[in-house]
């Protein structure tokens, strides 16, 4: 009995962890896609985008980024 509810809890997270992963990746991609349009469309009004304005844009994506691999990071040590 306590083999076959291990191997219960063990099936339950092998099938429900793609999930999550595949949620939390949503996430992150749902960012990125922000970021690009508003990077799109501030190119779009002035080509020649200013040094600072460009490091804002990098250190967005940076951050959503490094989020994505902390999550995932948690998500493995935290087994």
């Amino acid at each position: 009995m306590l083999n076959a509810t291990i191997t219960l809890f063990a099936a339950y997270e092998v099938f429900f962890e793609p999930r999550k992963l595949w949620v939390r990746e949503t996430i992150i991609f749902s960012k990125l896609k922000d970021i690009e349009r508003d990077l799109k469309y501030d190119l779009a009004k002035d080509p020649n985008l200013p040094e600072d304005k460009l490091s804002a844009y990098k250190q967005k994506i940076d951050e959503a980024l490094t989020e994505s691999l902390d999550e995932w990071v948690k998500d493995k040590t935290s087994a």
